[in-house]
């Protein structure tokens, strides 16, 4: 039992160090894969008259989201249970992007916007701690599903359509943010971060959609800020209302954060061999 306690400790801590420095790995765009889909030549008629490439490579998508947060009360500890469901659009391609708060990279001109939308619902559930004057969120599950609009006339989030499936995720790797008390209990000023382990593209528009890499990226990394959780340090708890923005980009964990999961196994399989030989 010990062993399998400090593995899934290592495990999560191998996840954590890798999240907010990891690079952003690129993948390719292929908005031709609209116009198969809808039978139409929109994207390429956009591509002639702005000179607009149809195939490109990026590393982030900026976005926006709003989302409605149930938070249940406040134990003993100071610990609260809470769901989280709402939307994310994704607004713009970005190559050069880093992940470091600073670097948000240049911008892609491209069909997105125009030709087509794409967006997602997510929902994710965790707990919020109480910690002086800090909210400290923890997500424990979650699960996203991307979609395609291909008739966006600058619906807001509510109204997007679902015209196809762009790919799901259901598990999560890490996530979590830290809130700063606003008075009134009101909680903001912070980050919020959820990673998904297992992000895959739907077999049709997905996959040509997005065409490469192949195996495509599977961590998928959304990151944001908040804009504030009204009656979020509440005893009693709070429904509220969120969104923010921030971006999406697919990582692996650095060679560091390996390094310390080997190690960590090692350390694993030699307690194991002294206590068989005790």
């Amino acid at each position: 039992m010990m062993k399998k306690n400090l593995l899934a400790v290592l495990v999560a801590l191998a996840g954590s160090t890798s999240a907010m420095a990891a690079p952003a790995l690129p993948w390719t765009v292929n908005e031709l894969a609209v116009d198969a889909a809808t039978g139409t030549n929109t994207v390429a008629t956009l591509a002639t008259i702005l000179q607009r490439q149809t195939t490109f490579s990026v590393n982030n998508m900026s976005l926006v989201y709003e989302a409605t947060i149930t938070q249940g009360a406040f134990n003993q500890y100071g610990v609260a249970t809470f769901t989280e469901t709402g939307r994310v659009q994704l607004s713009n391609y970005y190559t050069g992007y880093v992940p470091d708060g600073v670097t948000q990279g240049t911008a892609v001109s491209s069909a997105l916007g125009q030709a087509y939308s794409l967006w997602a619902t997510f929902s994710v559930t965790g707990t919020a701690t109480i910690n002086g004057n800090q909210l400290n969120v923890s997500v424990a599950n979650g699960s996203l599903t991307a979609y395609a609009d291909f008739a966006p006339n600058g619906e807001n989030l509510s109204q997007l359509d679902a015209d196809a499936v762009l790919g799901t995720a259901a598990s999560v790797l890490s996530g979590g943010a830290v809130l700063t008390n606003l008075g009134n209990n009101d909680a903001g000023n912070g980050s919020f971060e959820v990673i998904w382990s297992d992000f895959e593209r739907s077999a049709g528009f997905g996959a040509s959609l997005w065409p490469a890499p192949s195996p495509f990226h599977m961590k998928l990394d959304i990151n944001s800020d908040v804009d504030g959780i009204a009656g979020a340090f509440l005893p009693g708890g709070t429904i509220a209302a969120t969104g923010g923005q921030g971006n999406a980009y697919f990582a692996v964990p650095e060679p560091s954060a390996i390094a310390l999961l080997g190690l960590g196994l090692v350390g694993v399989g030699f307690s194991s061999r002294k206590r068989k030989s005790v």
